[in-house]
């Protein structure tokens, strides 16, 4: 299933199924916008590489503000916030291209299932 991304909610919707251990969980909207603020703190106080302040549509990698071992330190962030497992081969520059990028695939996820 996807989403068309819109300015404000990344994936496009109210609300997104998240899955949080056995069971789905609801991602509202406002989740979604707590988890992108929490999201950006975290790579701008721990991940980034560069001066530039983190927004949700940065392009972290082409920017040069998050490295490789950066995504591994996201993912694990992402893993131990949202008591979610993330594939390894989920993780792709389309799915970590940016904080909304990852909300928006950290939803999919949840809608899909999969977690």
């Amino acid at each position: 299933m996807t989403f068309a991304r819109t300015q404000g909610i990344p994936c496009g919707r109210p609300a997104d199924v998240l899955r949080l251990g056995p069971r789905p969980v609801t991602m509202l909207s406002t989740d979604q916008e707590l988890l992108t603020r929490d999201l950006v703190t975290f790579i701008d106080n721990e991940v980034s590489a560069g001066f530039e302040p983190v927004e949700p549509e940065t392009d972290l990698m082409m920017t040069g503000l998050v490295d490789s071992l950066g995504v591994v330190l996201i993912v694990d962030w992402l893993e131990q916030r949202l008591g979610i497992q993330i594939d390894p081969a989920d993780v792709v520059l389309e799915n970590f291209v940016s904080v909304e990028a990852m909300v928006c695939f950290v939803a999919e996820q949840g809608a899909s299932g999969a977690g």
